[in-house]
């Protein structure tokens, strides 16, 4: 009984230090390499079952192997990719999505094992966010796969982090938009998905609601078109002619909810559609002749699960 207690104690006491080591050494970004931080949970994600001696055996090794990959993770900052962003403050959590975890950046695990480090918001997760044009978000095909810019800033989380969220479960989408005048509107879609690369990400958005009106509906069902792959209704790259990429059907037409565009620093866009435009909204517009040149200040996009 007593080796039993020892045992279990020793569970505690690595768990404690991993925890602590994950806290303190990750030296930043939005996911872990794969090829070495395949971290398995341990047993059923607690450790207060029943132990019998084996149990406490294998659940001990379990960690030990945790700490050893953990350790091979940490030693060097060319071992981990995408953002350059310490994660002392980010909260480990074992939730799946950002429902129910504190708001800020927290390390999500998913149901098939995937770590991602996102930023959470009153539930939701966040995918992406632009705001002061700090990020370039013309970007190729890789970067956009998996991720790119500062976690706690501008950045978009990558699709091959945001597909193993998506695969859990019915997720609904909401684009938040803020103007340079400081109002605020919203597009809400209940129906939210993405396709996996050999699909080019191919999206499905639709049951809009909200006060910004529905300027995704255009790019329902479209895949995913960046400047180095062209998968648009088009021909010719419409990535390229727009400075960003995009659920892209057919260039201007297909456009109507850029998001990913230039970042022009004040509300006039030089060219039609090639900013952080939106079809619908705003209804006044200052200075500027119609919707197709008008650039947000601000765009959030980000997802959290139907009940």
């Amino acid at each position: 009984m007593s080796n039993l207690r020892d045992g279990q104690s020793d569970i505690r006491d690595i768990n404690f230090i991993l925890m602590k080591h994950l806290d303190e050494r990750i030296s930043g970004n939005i996911v872990i390499n794969d090829s070495k931080a395949d971290i398995p949970v341990i047993s059923d994600g607690n450790c207060s079952k029943a132990f019998g001696a084996d149990t406490v055996k294998e659940d001990l090794d379990m960690l030990k192997e945790q700490m050893k990959k953990l350790a091979d993770v940490c030693k060097t900052e060319s071992d981990v990719e995408i953002y350059k962003e310490p994660c002392t403050n980010a909260t480990l959590s074992i939730s799946e999505d950002c429902v129910g975890g504190p708001d800020g950046v927290n390390i999500i695990l998913t149901k098939r094992g995937k770590q991602i480090l996102a930023r959470c918001e009153a539930g939701w997760l966040i995918i992406a966010h632009r705001y002061d044009g700090s990020v370039d978000f013309n970007l190729d095909w890789d970067n956009y796969q998996h991720g790119f810019g500062n976690i706690r800033k501008e950045h978009f989380i990558g699709f091959e982090n945001i597909l193993p969220v998506l695969l859990q479960k019915r997720y609904k989408a909401r684009f938040d938009l803020t103007t340079w005048e400081s109002e605020t509107g919203y597009a809400e879609y209940q129906t939210f998905d993405i396709n996996d690369k050999n699909d080019k990400y191919r999206i499905s958005i639709d049951d809009y609601s909200g006060t910004a009106g529905d300027s995704m509906q255009w790019s329902n069902h479209m895949r995913f078109t960046t400047k180095d792959n062209d998968n648009d209704r088009r021909t010719g790259n419409c990535a390229e002619g727009h400075e960003g990429p995009f659920w892209y059907d057919s260039c201007n037409w297909g456009n109507k909810g850029s998001i990913f565009g230039r970042y022009a620093k004040n509300p006039k866009c030089s060219n039609a559609w090639n900013c952080l435009t939106w079809y619908d909204w705003p209804k006044k517009l200052p200075g500027v002749d119609n919707n197709s040149l008008y650039s947000f200040k601000e765009v959030k996009i980000k997802i959290r699960p139907i009940y």
